[in-house]
């Protein structure tokens, strides 16, 4: 990894980090090791062999919460919700954070809590003809965008300043291969009119982004956070099935039922963080090659 994009984190051993949620917690943990704090990482699952730092509990049940300790100093909050639906967002989103506030504030952990850097999405914007950064108004489309800004909203009103939301694009990497998947199997679909915007994050950026967000001075209350090489949809899956050696998609000529936006994370590029993979097919390309 060149030294200009390594994280600069301090040395905080005496501090305690919780990571709530599944793969993006699961690379962050490392990337946490040179700050010296204890680290938990907080899962529904019970763990398996090999997964150290693990607590099992679930915010949605508080009982499970229990096993917290009585000192948290930052917490990254990368939840999913288990299922597609506005009730299973609203579960994961807004109604288990709220209790993990309450704990926190029943259990006076919420007194020594620095930081909370909140995963949200891109959702939160609808359809935009112009760029899209943080002074794009937000204007979601759909349940899962609403829900997400409700979330961001009522987080902000508990911590204040103390809690920074991040919304990433489309992420891709290891165990984030759907749309290779598709391809290879041929049956992808694209609408080639009107343009629709393809803007994506490699996940391994995405975690490394949000352990810069944890130890930020001074951050802003919002950042985006995407590549440098937003696409036309069409481009990116014709690019891509070439490099897989497959058939490019079939054109459909029902437009795609979703926003389209182009995204710019300049406010996360002028807070100092640099992408390992700045160019979406490069990252591909890679991934590709991984097998």
């Amino acid at each position: 990894m060149p030294a200009c994009h390594e994280l600069r984190l301090p040395h905080t051993p005496d501090e305690t980090v919780l990571l709530i949620g599944g793969d993006l917690c699961r690379q962050a943990l490392p990337l946490l090791e040179p700050t010296g704090a204890t680290r938990l990482h907080v899962r529904r699952s019970p763990a398996q062999a090999g997964e150290p730092f693990r607590i099992q509990a679930d915010l949605n049940r508080p009982e499970t919460l229990a096993a917290l300790p009585p000192r948290i100093d930052r917490i990254l909050c990368a939840v999913s919700p288990d299922g597609h639906s506005e009730a299973a967002y609203v579960r994961a989103f807004i109604e288990g954070p709220r209790t993990l506030i309450q704990t926190l504030r029943n259990n006076g952990s919420l007194n020594h809590l620095k930081r909370l850097v909140f995963v949200s999405s891109t959702a939160v914007y609808g359809e935009e003809t112009d760029w899209v950064d943080e002074s794009t108004p937000e204007r979601p489309a759909r349940f899962n965008g609403r829900v997400l800004l409700q979330a961001e909203q009522a987080l902000a009103a508990a911590l204040g300043d103390r809690c920074v939301v991040i919304r990433p694009s489309g992420l891709y990497g290891p165990g984030r291969t759907w749309l290779l998947d598709r391809l290879r199997s041929g049956l992808v679909q694209v609408a080639d009119h009107p343009v629709h915007w393809a803007n994506r994050l490699h996940s391994a950026d995405a975690a490394r982004a949000c352990v810069h967000l944890l130890y930020l001075d001074q951050p802003a209350p919002v950042y985006i956070a995407t590549d440098d090489t937003p696409l036309p949809l069409t481009d990116l899956y014709d690019a891509l099935a070439d490099l897989l050696n497959v058939p490019r998609p079939s054109r459909s000529g029902a437009p795609l039922d979703m926003p389209s936006k182009r995204l710019r994370a300049t406010r996360l590029k002028n807070s100092g963080f640099r992408l390992l993979w700045p160019n979406t097919l490069e990252g591909y390309k890679a991934l590709i090659k991984m097998g």
